[in-house]
């Protein structure tokens, strides 16, 4: 079966969440035999292969059997799918924000049940949690408080303010691959690291504590990456975040600054810090990527063409 895909940009070169979880997806479908093929509609790029995904530039459109896109990705896949009048599938990692953007998909897929309720599509939908294996983000853990990404949706501003208000602490932030970064240069207990990062748990080794001051979050894979190793969450509650960490999670509302600085201070109690740890290790452990992986994949395997099953 030939799946084409379109997405604005794509792994390796860029390592955004809703891209690291497209890649998964695609590179499921690879190794169960099909033939795949990204545009990348932000990026010109050279063509490669990339984990057995073929992934091209703008220059080359997308083509199919089948179309797979990102929601929100201004149309690319869409029109590709109405001029080849293929199946279109649309992977929604976040907010819907023009129900518009949904029209003309043979099957929507949510990253999250409180996704899917905030969206006004009554059309064929699965609900699928991202494919994360806690095997490839298991490490020991370190002393640090870590964001990442540092724009202001996802609380640059708040760590900023907790680093100041915190200067014993060491504090790490990791720049994200979207929205405008905030800065505060020379502040001494606050390591900056670059982004892409190729391996994740070169952070979460030096991590203690993740943060997730994010107005709003469709998931949450972060923090469920660091959970694998142990790590404790410290997050707005926002309804995603609540469902990908349930009782993992440590819930203060991101304008409440005192209330950070206390969670922090709660987290100082070696006790204290052992049960957080260990619901982290118990949410990480109740992931199944194998069965995300397979909801896609036979998802997709149902849009094959009559003459490819016969």
């Amino acid at each position: 079966m030939l799946i084409g895909a379109a997405t604005p940009l794509y792994p390796p070169h860029s390592r955004v969440g809703a891209w690291l979880t497209t890649h998964e997806h695609l590179r499921h479908l690879a190794a169960r035999g099909h033939d795949v093929h990204v545009t990348t509609t932000m990026a010109a790029r050279p063509d490669e292969i990339y984990e057995g995904v073929h992934i091209h530039g703008r220059h080359r459109p997308p083509r199919g059997d089948v179309i797979i896109a990102h929601v929100g990705d201004l149309g690319f896949g869409r029109a590709a799918a109405r001029r080849d009048g293929v199946p279109l599938i649309l992977l929604a990692h976040g907010q819907v924000k023009n129900p518009r953007h949904l029209d003309g998909a043979s099957l929507v897929v949510f990253v999250s049940q409180a996704l899917a309720a905030a969206t006004d599509w009554d059309g064929p939908s699965l609900v699928v949690s991202p494919p994360l294996d806690p095997a490839g983000y298991q490490t020991t853990r370190g002393d640090a408080v870590t964001l990442v990404n540092l724009s202001l949706d996802k609380g640059g501003d708040l760590f900023w303010a907790l680093a100041a208000a915190e200067p014993r602490r060491a504090f790490v932030a990791v720049r994200g691959g979207h929205g405008r970064q905030t800065r505060q240069p020379g502040r001494p207990n606050v390591d900056l690291v670059r982004y892409p990062v190729a391996d994740m748990r070169t952070v979460y080794c030096r991590t203690r504590v993740l943060l997730m001051p994010s107005v709003t979050e469709t998931w949450g894979r972060v923090a469920l990456e660091a959970a694998a190793s142990g790590i404790p969450t410290i997050a707005h509650p926002s309804p995603g975040l609540i469902e990908a960490l349930g009782d993992a999670g440590t819930w203060v509302d991101r304008a409440d600054l005192a209330g950070w600085r206390q969670a922090l201070a709660r987290l100082d109690d070696p006790d204290i810090y052992a049960a957080e740890s260990a619901r982290a290790f118990a949410r990480a452990a109740e992931l199944d990527p194998a069965r995300s992986l397979s909801l896609v994949a036979d998802a997709v395997e149902a849009f094959a063409p009559m003459e490819a099953t016969a």
